[in-house]
């Protein structure tokens, strides 16, 4: 693309703002839009780098900044040998630079007025983006107009709707506007000087014909197709001297080269080099070729050997080594001849016989390239004219590899041209696949279905089953039916985050080491537990809260009494199932845990009844929880359930308690038998290991272990017995929340 001498219509962007960084795209210039194959000259995204003038450094980019959008590239005022684009350096698109040319920033200039004319609507005049603009209303069009003041900028003229001066012009951003561009060149040609003064005005003026173009690839490939040498269309071109050098530094290399000897110009004639041993040269003799005869020639002279013998001495010249060949001219028998030696004959004729024999060949080249000032000969001779052998390999290497260039280009341009076609085979094949998909997501949908059908019938018998199975139950008498569910995994912090959550909303004061006690007391508990608050009902409302926070529910018993089990839970589950009452029950229920509701001072277990004698029988752990006065109860949350197992397998661990803690709990224990009630073994055992899985997650360490396990296990212990606090409180005082609770 050759832009020498022209005024381009070019559109300036910014494409880097934190380093500042200018390209132009061309656009349109007087012959005509810069079409997709000639921006595709400007690798690899169609712009030219801006790279700044020594004359503006320190103004370069507000300039630029202003010039952004639509400018001008003017070269028409630039020298024939300034050259303003360039090639690009610092082109390597792996880093970001993705422009192979450069053009410099003197010659981006701004939008001149009387170059280029957008073509807009009347009413469109603000929008405009060249100084003055044309004006249509359907296929009216005239102008010039000022797009600032909306006034006429000299005389108006009008344009035919299909005048040759009228582009569209596609922008960078997919943007299509129209632009009328008069051809001063034209118009101005008289006054230009043409480059050949004898041309006549018939010849300046003739038509120029409007040809199909035909792509500049296809025309190098025919020309090397066809053995010419390819134009260069740019002598001047950079990558052309880089060449030269190129080949100029190889020879230059060659050490075998006489380079003294080398021809400098093609005109010169060729100068051997001297022998190194001058040897006498032998004079010539024998008749003239030629001689004036003062006679008639002869009748029935011969002029030379026949047509024969010529050939039969080619075949065999062994047999005429010794005979004279006869003059090429005709001469009198009288005349005196003598025999003639003709060294290159000779040397013919000995080389031919050399050659013959193939375990010579080596001799004889080595003979051949060691005569002085041979090489640069069978270089020049090889060469056909060219400079130096090397130099003609590499022509010829690099013509072969500008073919392969083109070639690939063509076939590039076929793939352009065929993109739609193939995108077309790409859906169509894309639309089997997803046909195919289709067809299988159906077959499984109707296998998926089937199972479903199946498992509707087996729901149907279930329910006509459990139906039945009511109806029976239905005839007990006092009897309730709960059907636990199955629960899922869970860790300890989701179980300690879901009891909080639920305890607060309830109204109760916890923090986390408050719920991992309770949760450890609430593993423990095999089939009792003692829930105590402030009241009875703080208590029941305690209980919910738990079950809610374990996805199941605590259902309240009013038939402790009762010969029968008050309530029945099924088989089948394995999410825990509470009950809550005041008393405890004669026989604990099957897969249920029974919580009894009392008051901050357990007063249930202090009197001789039927409940102190269960507790003896089989003891149970205690619950203390604390209402918060200012918190308002709220609705509980809803959490899928969990299994006994999860809940077991989340809060306990095995192990060794510390020695230190064993000494402690051993002390605690004579303390409790030197009292009158002796720890059972089974509290001793829950105690040790409330503290082993308390004593690594809780705030206050070991210490805070203890004093919640004593305070769970060991206080119901203490008033069910009615141990006398004096005989106690020395063993308790390093458990202020245990002491607490005993003194309340």
């Amino acid at each position: 693309m050759n832009f020498a001498g022209k005024v381009v219509l070019v559109f300036l962007e910014e494409d880097n703002i934190q380093r500042a960084y200018f390209r132009v795209r061309p656009l349109l210039t007087q012959e005509g839009p810069v079409d997709k194959q000639a921006v595709s000259e400007f690798p690899d995204e169609g712009y030219l780098r801006i790279v700044p003038d020594k004359n503006e450094q320190h103004t370069f980019k507000e300039r630029m900044r202003t010039l952004c959008g639509l400018c001008v590239l003017n070269l028409r005022d630039m020298p024939p040998d300034v050259s303003k684009i360039r090639t690009n350096k610092n082109y390597a698109p792996a880093r970001g630079e993705n422009n192979q040319y450069i053009v410099y920033s003197d010659a981006v200039q701004p939008l001149p007025r009387d170059e280029f004319f957008q073509v807009v609507a009347q009413d469109q005049l603000d929008s405009a983006l060249t100084p003055l603009v044309f004006t249509r209303s359907g296929a009216n069009i005239q102008g010039p107009f000022d797009s600032t003041t909306n006034q006429p900028a000299g005389d108006v003229q009008k344009l035919p709707p299909d005048s040759a001066a009228l582009y569209t012009v596609a922008l960078p951003d997919d943007r299509e506007l129209l632009f009328y561009c008069p051809r001063k060149e034209q118009e101005n040609a008289p006054e230009t000087a043409p480059e050949n003064p004898e041309a006549t005005a018939d010849d300046k003026q003739e038509p120029v014909q409007e040809n199909k173009p035909v792509s500049p690839w296809k025309k190098q490939l025919d020309a090397i197709i066809a053995g010419e040498k390819p134009v260069q269309e740019n002598k001047e071109s950079k990558p052309k001297v880089d060449m030269q050098n190129a080949l100029q530094q190889i020879q230059q290399l060659n050490g075998e080269l006489n380079v003294a000897s080398r021809l400098k110009d093609d005109h010169k004639p060729f100068i051997p080099a001297p022998a190194a041993v001058q040897q006498p040269q032998q004079p010539l003799g024998g008749t003239k070729l030629y001689q004036a005869s003062p006679q008639k020639k002869p009748q029935g002279m011969k002029a030379h050997n026949s047509l024969a013998e010529t050939v039969d001495m080619q075949r065999n010249p062994n047999r005429y080594e010794s005979r004279y060949e006869a003059p090429g001219a005709c001469i009198a028998n009288s005349a005196q001849m003598s025999d003639v030696q003709n060294p290159v004959e000779h040397f013919r004729h000995a080389l031919q016989k050399a050659w013959n024999m193939p375990d010579t060949h080596r001799q004889v080249i080595s003979g051949i390239l060691g005569v002085n000032g041979i090489r640069p000969a069978l270089a020049k001779a090889l060469c056909e004219g060219k400079q130096d052998l090397t130099i003609a390999a590499m022509h010829s290497q690099l013509q072969e590899l500008e073919a392969e260039r083109l070639m690939t280009l063509m076939q590039l341009d076929d793939a352009k041209n065929s993109k739609q076609k193939i995108r077309d085979e790409v859906l169509q094949s894309l639309t089997r696949q997803e046909k195919a998909a289709q067809e299988k997501l159906e077959a499984v949908t109707k296998e998926k279905q089937q199972c479903v059908d199946a498992l509707t019938k087996q729901q149907q018998a279930l329910i006509a089953e459990c139906e039945n199975v009511q109806k029976q139950l239905d005839k007990l008498p006092w009897q309730d039916i709960i059907a636990p569910v199955c629960g899922s995994d869970a860790t300890d912090k989701e179980l300690i985050a879901r009891t909080l959550e639920c305890l607060k909303k309830q109204g109760f004061r916890a923090d986390e080491d408050d719920v991992r006690a309770l949760l450890v007391t609430l593993a423990l508990s095999d089939d009792t537990l003692s829930v105590s608050a402030d009241t009875r009902s703080d208590a029941l409302s305690a209980a919910h809260a738990i079950a809610a926070a374990l996805g199941t529910g605590a259902y309240r018993i009013h038939s402790a009494h009762l010969q029968i089990d008050p309530v029945r839970v099924l088989n089948g589950g394995d999410a825990p199932v509470f009950t809550c009452d005041t008393e405890s029950l004669a026989s604990p229920i099957k897969n249920s845990t029974h919580m009894i509701l009392s008051d901050r001072q357990m007063n249930l277990l202090c009197e001789e009844g039927e409940m102190s004698e269960h507790y003896f029988s089989s003891p149970w752990l205690g619950v203390h929880l604390t209402t918060d006065d200012e918190a308002l109860p709220k609705a509980l949350p809803t959490f899928p359930a969990v299994s006994r197992l999860c809940l077991k397998k989340a809060m306990l661990k095995e192990g060794d308690i510390p020695e230190a803690v064993q000494k402690l709990v051993i002390s605690l224990c004579r303390a409790l038998r030197d009292a009158g009630a002796a720890l059972p073994l089974a509290l001793r055992t829950k105690l040790c290991t409330f503290i082993l899985s308390c004593q690594d997650d809780m705030k206050g360490g070991v210490a805070a272990a203890v004093d919640f396990a004593v305070r769970a296990v060991v206080i119901p212990h203490i008033q069910a017995y009615a141990l006398e606090k004096d005989a106690i409180r020395p063993a308790l005082e390093a458990m202020p929340r245990t002491l607490k609770v005993l003194e309340e």
